[in-house]
């Protein structure tokens, strides 16, 4: 990936782009026969890595404007130079960097366990050339740790970056401007330098605005249906709903789990049904907002809900990846026990799943011993298509494309985003694929 936010063009004299895992020059990164035989996997150096992607998501074709807008900064905000250096973007050279009809657009949270770095990156995934590209890092104070794309926003913006991370405060950021400030932020201290000061969490508690969060918030859900309405889970062990226009809490869920909510998916289709989970309770809850204490709980056995998702062509059924490495699989209206179950990481964590909205069937799962598999699951009994080990160490987060039904990306434990074209490992599936 080449940082910068400049688009890196190849001359003919430059010859074949060496592979990223080998350097080899007779065939392109994705592939290279060490991906085939796990040789990238992160646990293969016997090391962690001191860099990871802790969360992204895509951002749909045509959202964002092709071209970045710079803001000018208020000097006359109260304590602007220290703000500034809480809020740092790499954009030296943003504006050369126009979109192409061609290319796609993510953003991801990534964070150093060696020293204390944290940005939020927007990449450019340029499609006729396999080749990634920075348009946007915005250094953040505190580790990322969820990420969502949203459309509703101040000022008439339509294409933003939700993010919730270590400290009680929801950041949204313009992802179509060159800012290294948030343009709004939910929840968190009255003032907003009080947030970042090194002050002991009593003290903090005390500073917050009605109706914050109270610890982390661990997981973000725009309700894409319900574009004002926004879904924040936290270490609090509570879930809030915000009114985006007003930028404030409308709801807070609490009492539903002993530990912290890490899980969030809204329904599809009807934007009442929201799905959570928990780092430790051995269940799921699916929660109709519209009504008063209208929540049941969704048994696990004794694994924990590690990752969720609704079927995007079967609108009553839910899915959950457990800590257990199953893929559990309910009907909203028979929740006692699962539809369809399978072992997709047999022994580990499945820690992220996507289902491919534009081909029916067709599931991704990544886990925590590095490998990314595609299933079928149009039958009762889920065939395992493929699985591969991609180089991104312990699967953090992943999701299909919304736009282009065979990209597939991910992140882990490497700081390595992926990019991974399905094409040929589903070609003999019989797959059909629906049109935009």
């Amino acid at each position: 990936m080449k940082k910068g936010g400049v688009r890196g063009k190849r001359s003919a004299g430059d010859g074949p782009r060496p592979c990223k895992h080998c350097r080899g020059t007779d065939h392109k990164s994705k592939d290279c026969p060490r991906l085939v035989s796990g040789q990238e996997s992160s646990s293969s150096s016997g090391t962690r890595a001191c860099k990871a992607i802790t969360c992204m998501d895509w951002v749909p074709q045509g959202a964002s404007h092709p071209k970045l807008a710079t803001t000018e900064p208020d000097q006359d905000e109260e304590g602007e130079e220290a703000e500034n250096e809480l809020w740092l973007s790499d954009a030296d050279s943003e504006l050369e960097n126009e979109l192409k009809d061609t290319d796609f657009l993510f953003v991801c949270g990534t964070t150093s366990q060696r020293r204390d770095e944290h940005s939020l990156e927007v990449i450019v995934y340029d499609d006729p050339e396999d080749s990634l590209f920075m348009r946007t890092d915005i250094i953040m104070p505190t580790p990322p740790l969820d990420v969502a794309w949203l459309n509703f926003g101040p000022s008439g913006t339509t294409s933003m970056a939700v993010v919730g991370s270590m400290l009680p405060v929801i950041d949204i950021f313009d992802l179509d401007r060159v800012d290294y400030r948030p343009i709004a932020q939910l929840g968190g201290c009255i003032k907003d330098k009080d947030n970042y000061r090194d002050i002991s969490e009593k003290k903090r508690l005390r500073l917050l605005k009605p109706g914050s969060h109270q610890d982390a918030v661990l997981a973000v859900a725009p309700n894409h249906m319900q574009r004002n309405v926004l879904a924040t889970g936290s270490a609090d062990q509570t879930i809030k709903l915000w009114d985006l226009e007003k930028l404030e809490c409308a709801q807070t869920y609490e009492g539903f789990y002993q530990s912290e909510v890490a899980q969030l998916a809204w329904h599809p289709e009807d934007p009442t049904l929201l799905l959570s989970a928990s780092l430790k309770d051995n269940f799921a809850v699916l929660t109709r907002v519209d009504q008063e204490h209208a929540s049941m709980q969704i048994p696990l056995g004794a694994a924990t809900g590690e990752c969720l998702a609704w079927h995007p062509h079967q609108a009553s059924v839910l899915m959950v990846g457990g800590s257990d490495g199953v893929v559990r699989m309910f009907e909203t209206r028979k929740t006692a026990e699962p539809l369809v179950q399978f072992e997709a990481h047999p022994g580990k964590q499945c820690a992220a799943l996507s289902p491919n909205r534009h081909i029916n069937g067709l599931l991704a799962t990544g886990s925590s011993d590095g490998f990314i598999t595609l299933w079928d699951i149009r039958d009762a009994a889920p065939r395992e298509i493929c699985s591969k080990a991609l180089g991104v160490g312990e699967v953090f987060a992943m999701s299909f494309n919304p736009n282009n039904p065979v990209l597939l990306g991910a992140g882990g434990s490497t700081a390595r985003p992926l990019i991974w074209t399905i094409t040929s490992e589903i070609a003999t599936s019989n797959f059909a694929i629906a049109q935009n």
